[in-house]
């Protein structure tokens, strides 16, 4: 997921991430090993990564 904020930093997931409460909402969400960060790549856009 790295590797993606760092090619695309315009992109959708960059623009969500670019405030300190989606932040720690995203750290929270996905701190267990049963979750998979890689669904907020897969979701589109802002709104449907915020829904996530």
């Amino acid at each position: 997921m790295f590797s993606h904020l760092q090619d695309e930093p315009g992109g959708a997931l960059a623009s969500v991430l670019t405030t300190p409460l989606m932040v720690s909402l995203a750290r929270v969400a996905y701190q267990w090993p049963s979750t998979d960060p890689g669904e907020l790549l897969r979701a589109g856009g802002r709104v449907e990564i915020r829904a996530s």
